[in-house]
């Protein structure tokens, strides 16, 4: 067991400190007097830091039952807290909100050094629990210590050393009651006080959490507050109407008010849709302001209007995590709000120069999106990366039924799903920290994205591997979202006259499981609650952990409504650990805010934060707990407080309980962030005025069930010499209704304002691929744009793609009577000679047809012959490819070394297919080269190669794994297209498995509206939500239907054999958070191998899908043997938060660096100019260097063989430079470069 406050013994310091070796900014010094041996005027001389680190051993651990975690019974601990569900209780109703069981709190209140506990109650009594000396979990009431609380609502609470005298004190949230302080005489006995120190607020408080917001060393105090919950219900005069808008009257508006939630026409009229809903308070902030009350006690200032963004808007507060985000020394806050009330990310922007904390609200610019009723969240660092992540959880239903059974009608809140910003998602959200100002969402991919109705996520290491798991507790008190009870009618309507709780009172509970789930690393987590003994199935809201018996592994306490609360034994026995207290002098007593690193010499540091207020109403133990795995010794831990201070300390054995004191004679650092490496790129502002805006369509009104809007799949973008300036010149991509336009690079840092004369009569056509190339031979670059898009109707002539001709200078006019009259809508083109005739045609893919989603389009090759002027040859030379399926990227490429450019095209709802040349013969090699198993999503295709055994290998760019979709060989995502309705009009349907059986992807509510049939079949959500795929449609439907699966999601590179043969390799999981589209394959350092580029996010799926957002890009450092290695965004400095889609690379600045320009949907373009340290040497500019399909070969300085090969069109509705490809490293001999262009047959250009 712990010895409380056991100073180094001489006999321990050779197993603590295994050498004594010291490290760091401040030496910690161990007191070792009464040992012997010791200097006493050294002694003397540091007296002052004496007991700077004070060590004790961890117990032995308890053996359990089998599982990991042990349920303690009453009997075993004497703990019986009990919060009941009340029915007689007056504020019954405060039971359908967070308000519904009370909080507990974890940490020594009486200097045994043993953790008590602390339970809050609404209907009933707090109580403290003090434990027993012996370490065996058993615990006795403190009947006298004055904490009960008497009448009052009891909420959240906290254990926090108010005065900074060293024992905890015990500040309890009451609901529109006095919270309530509590300070402890440090023996577990409690005085009331609040008003006394000026924090008796009366609210609808539910949460306090306390942070040294400015650094001053006393703790501030942030109480989270919910909403007013009126008894009776809306009564029916709440509005009052005021120049035609319904606005609450006076009475009322501390518990409703009126909003906006769409326009109504009726006969040619407009007219407001307002709503009476619930509305929520603006929680409150107290700043420390010292000793300054009549008896010299702490006195608090209500900061809530003077500090910037903080408490500036109301909201419904269900969490209020403190955390350093941005690693710049101050707590920032992210506060969780339930409803349509918007989350807030508080970034502490340090003192003012009034003196006061300032905060800024920074949600919006990033996250991607957040929870839309956020409940409890915690912080921890969940992929290892030493940066702490955040973790916030919602109402996500884990099974096809409890989900579909609680949609409802989702297009009610349209109004809010398409418009709240950020987004606010049906789903948990696992914000990863990048270390820039921007976080990744990767709760799909990490399988965190769903765990039931859910109120506290514990993050921490259970069975202390180095990896931090979590722990959920689910259930709620009535089942407020089951369809059936509410049976669609508008929560506005019947609220009136009644509460919520009245609404559904009579209903039973809904328990759920609670959920754990196990950190298996690499961004990947698996659900083991029942494994570990942690699937109690209840009502379980507030959980805190600690290690209760102090033998080094983490136990966890459970508030459980209408039963005991749950205390669970952790008896896992695997791993080694310690624990780290903290004691501060210029900080606040107990290090609150502090950050402590942890480094064991095998795998990565670890990080922790003191902030113990975590997850929903709950603090936890104030003692930092590390799993160590198998290392027996921590190298190196350090300790940055919050004044500043930073201790270092190394080689501290395992297994042992460290106290750690600040050193007050330690110089300060700045609370500055940590300059990170130089970034590789860096963002420019070469082209911020290149813009492209989208017009509002509704996809969805032709075909009600798309999975996701076909109007919004661009912009591409192209990058040639156009005026023979030697200057790379842009063209973006235009949209439906926003014509495209050329951008001239003036050279330097200017590009030119935007050209868009020549394509302005094509303003209405939506733009797609693009590429220039050399049409007719005059030695100047022309401009191929394809037509495509959703709006327009099939067979329009909006869908005819256009040729732009270029006279020499850079002038482009559409060329006339050039091209075949075709009318597909389409989206890739490559091109490049495929016969070998010297003149460069075209390969056009078909994207859709639309209204007919997903039937195949015609894709076609398109024939040059020789002065500009295409014919459309595919029933000729590849009749294969004319209906292949929705094609999204192509590139031509020699796959098989053959000398004959090959074509490569990858689809939507199919696979990559490889159509092999033969003599100028397009054949389907598809299944032969190992290609057919592989349908995806896929979205574009870049080719290079990367393992450097001289054949091209393929880069796809594919949809991820972090959505709700899941799809493997042998339970592949579905989708039909067929007449489900017997109306002769068909329609879409898609269908994923879960476990063995396949069920419907869409709910009961739009599936009915498309298919109207449904209503009188299926008359209750619950019926439709345990109905299989097969009884909710007739048989001969599936039959006559068309069917396409999708069995791999992930991005990947296709590694060639050199014969065309080829192995697929799913990049690095963090590529997958997101779905991908443009890339680009480009040495981008110099070191010789090809890095990739990929750009990120998807915007415009159906509203019930939401955005997918996660990405920023993602660069990936070729190693040179086919596998790549992530670059961080903080290190690569390419940071794309929006829906991009087309990417090229070209030296934009002429300093011989590949750079990227990135086109984003709805916005314009990104650019990013290459900072790196490498260097290149002079394209080799020749005759045939750049035409489609030549190769370069070269042998680097260091021996290594290296080939390039030249496209025009790749990656997504793109083109690249050529230049590009002709990038070589430095040092480079150019004796050694070897051109080889496909000019005619037969013929090569070498360069030796």
């Amino acid at each position: 067991m712990l010895r409380q406050e056991e100073s180094c013994s001489k006999s321990l310091i050779p197993r603590i400190l295994r050498g004594c070796s010291i490290i760091g900014v401040s030496l910690l010094w161990f007191s070792l007097v009464g040992c012997g041996g010791g200097d006493q005027d050294g002694a003397g001389a540091n007296s002052e830091r004496e007991n700077l680190l004070k060590v004790s051993d961890l117990g032995v651990r308890k053996g359990g039952d089998g599982s990991i975690f042990t349920s303690l019974s009453e009997a075993v601990t004497g703990v019986g807290f009990h919060n009941p569900i009340d029915t007689s209780h007056p504020l019954k109703r405060l039971y359908w909100l967070g308000y519904a069981a009370g909080g507990v709190a974890i940490g020594d209140l009486n200097g045994d050094g043993q953790p008590d506990l602390f339970f809050t109650s609404g209907p009933g009594k707090n109580a403290v629990y003090l434990q027993k000396p012996g370490g065996n979990l058993q615990f006795e009431e403190a009947n006298e210590a004055g904490v009960g609380g008497g009448d009052y609502w009891g909420t959240g609470a906290v254990m926090v050393d108010i005065e900074n005298d060293g024992d905890l004190d015990l500040y309890v949230c009451n609901y529109e009651a006095p919270n309530q302080l509590y300070v402890n005489d440090g023996k577990g006995r409690f005085t009331e006080q609040a008003e006394l120190f000026g924090l008796a607020v009366v609210g609808a408080c539910l949460m306090p959490t306390f942070a040294d917001v400015d650094n001053d060393g006393d703790l501030d105090l942030y109480v989270l507050t919910n909403q007013f919950v009126r008894a009776g219900g809306q009564p029916g005069d709440r509005v009052a109407y005021q120049g035609g808008v319904p606005r609450v009257k006076a009475e009322y508006r501390k518990y409703y008010d009126t909003r906006l939630v769409g326009i109504i026409e009726r006969d040619g009229q407009k007219f407001r849709r307002d709503e009476v809903y619930p509305v929520g308070q603006k929680d409150l902030f107290f700043l420390n302001r010292g000793p300054g009350g009549p008896d010299g006690q702490v006195v608090f200032e209500d900061a809530s209007n003077a500090c910037g963004d903080l408490c500036g808007s109301p909201g419904k507060g269900l969490s209020a995590t403190w955390w350093d985000f941005n690693r710049d020394g101050l707590l920032d806050l992210y506060v969780g709000n339930d409803f349509e009330d918007p989350d807030h990310l508080y970034l502490n922007e340090g003192v003012g120069r009034d003196g006061m904390p300032v905060f800024k609200d920074v949600i919006r610019e990033s996250v991607p999106h957040t929870t839309w009723y956020s409940m409890g969240a915690d912080v921890g660092d969940l992929n290892g990366d030493g940066l702490l992540d955040f973790f916030s959880v919602d109402m996500a239903a884990t099974t096809h039924a409890k989900q579909k059974a609680s949609m409802g009608d989702m297009g009610s809140l349209g109004w809010f799903m398409s418009t709240s910003e950020p987004r606010q998602l049906m789903r948990n959200t696992l914000l990863l920290n990048t270390g820039t100002s921007r976080f990744q969402d990767a709760a799909f991919m990490a399988g965190l994205a769903k765990s039931d109705w859910s109120w506290a996520p514990k993050i921490a290491d259970y069975d202390n591997d180095g990896l931090v798991d979590v722990f959920v507790s689910n259930g709620v008190s009535r089942p407020f979202t089951q369809s059936d009870i509410i049976k669609n009618r508008p929560l506005s309507e019947l609220r009136v006259g009644n509460t919520d709780w009245d609404l559904f009172e009579d209903d039973p509970p809904q328990k759920e499981k609670n959920l754990f789930f196990v950190n298996r690393g690499d961004l990947s987590f698996e659900e083991a609650g029942a494994a570990w003994g942690l699937d109690h199935e209840g009502m379980t809201y507030a959980t805190a952990y600690g290690d209760l018996d102090r033998d080094g592994d983490l136990d966890l306490v459970t508030v459980n409504l209408d039963e005991a609360v749950g205390i669970y034994r952790n008896d896992s026995g695997t791993g080694n650990s310690i624990l780290v207290a903290l004691r501060g002098s210029r900080s606040n007593r107990f290090g609150i805010g502090a950050t402590v690193e942890v480094e064991t010499g095998s795998g990565s540091p670890q990080i922790r934060q003191m902030v113990p207020a975590t997850g929903f109403l709950s603090s936890n133990d104030p003692v930092l707990h590390f799993g160590l795995g198998e290392a027996e010794t921590v190298t190196k831990l350090t300790v940055r407080w919050p004044s500043g201070v930073e201790q270092v300390l190394g080689e501290l054995a395992a297994g042992n309980a460290y106290t750690i004191a600040e050193d007050a004679a330690a110089p300060l650092r700045d609370s500055v962030p940590p300059k990170p490496e130089r970034s590789l790129f860096a963002a420019s502002d070469l082209l911020a005025h290149a813009k492209v805006r989208e017009r509002e369509f509704d996809d969805f009104s032709k075909q009600p069930l798309l999975p996701n809007k076909l109007s919004q799949l661009g912009p591409g973008v192209a990058v040639a010499d156009i005026n023979g300036d030697g200057r790379e010149d842009l063209f973006l991509g235009g949209a439906c209704g926003w014509p495209g336009a050329l951008y001239l690079n003036e050279g330097g840092t200017r590009y030119g304002t935007d050209i868009d004369g020549p394509f302005d009569p094509d303003a209405i056509s939506e733009d797609m691929g693009a590429l220039f190339f050399d049409c007719d031979g005059d030695g100047d670059q022309d401009l191929y744009v394809v037509s495509g898009g959703y709006e327009a109707k099939e067979g329009t002539s909006l869908l005819r793609d256009r040729l732009y001709l270029n006279d020499g200078r850079g002038n482009l006019a559409k060329a006339e009577g050039y091209l075949p009259d075709l009318r597909d809508s389409g989206g890739p083109v490559a091109a490049a000679d495929f016969d070998r005739d010297g003149s460069i045609d075209l390969f056009v893919g078909g994207r859709m047809i639309p209204g007919r989603y997903p039937v195949s389009p015609k894709s076609r090759i398109l024939r040059n012959d020789g002065s500009g002027k295409f014919s459309d040859v595919t029933s000729e030379v590849a009749p294969q490819l004319l209906e292949s399926g929705m094609a999204t990227g192509a590139v031509w490429s020699d796959a098989d070394n053959d000398g004959w450019l090959d074509l490569l095209v990858c689809y939507e709802w199919g696979p990559v297919r490889f159509f092999r040349n033969r003599d100028g013969a397009l054949e389907d090699a598809t299944a032969a080269a190992g290609l057919g198993a592989h349908h995806g999503w896929w979205s574009g295709l870049s080719a290079g190669d990367v393992d450097n055994d001289g054949d091209i290998d393929y880069v796809a760019s594919n949809f991820g794994l972090n959505s709700k979709y899941h799809a493997s060989k042998k339970k592949p995502t579905i989708l039909y297209y067929g007449d489900f309705e017997g109306d002769g009009t068909k329609r879409l349907v898609e269908a994923e498995y879960e476990g063995g059986i396949v069920y419907p992807v869409r709910g009961k509510s739009c599936s009915t509206r498309a298919i109207p049939h449904l209503a009188e079949k299926f008359k209750t959500f619950s019926d439709f939500a345990i109905a299989e795929l097969k009884d909710i449609y007739r048989p001969e439907c599936f039959e006559d239907s068309l069917k396409l699966t999708a069995s791999t999601l992930e991005s990947g590179v296709f590694i060639n054999d050199g014969s065309g043969r080829f192995e697929f390799r799913v990049l690095p999981r963090i590529v997958q958070t997101s779905p991908a589209f443009g890339s680009s394959l480009v040495d981008c350092d110099g070191d010789g191998n090809l890095d990739l580029y990929l750009v990120q996010n998807h915007y415009t799926p159906q509203l019930e899908t939401g955005r997918m957002a996660s990405g920023l890009s993602m660069l990936l450092r070729g190693r040179g043997d086919g596998t790549f290695e992530p670059v961080s965004p903080q290190l690569s400095g390419l940071v794309v938060p929006g829906d991009a889609k087309g990417l090229a690379c070209a030296d934009l600045n002429g300093d011989g660096r590949p750079d990227f320009v990135v086109g984003i949907n709805d916005t314009g373009v990104m650019t990013f100019l290459n900072e790196g340290e490498g260097s290149f040497m002079e394209p080799v500019v020749e005759a045939g260097s750049l035409v489609p399909g030549a190769r370069i070969e070269a042998v680097l300085r260091d021996g290594r063989k290296i080939l390039r090969e030249v496209h025009v069109g790749s990656g997504y509705l793109s083109h690249s430079s050529p230049r590009s490809a002709l990038l070589l490293p430095a040092g480079t001999s150019p004796d050694s470069v070897t051109v080889i262009a496909p000019v005619g047959v037969g013929e090569r250009a070498d360069r030796r």
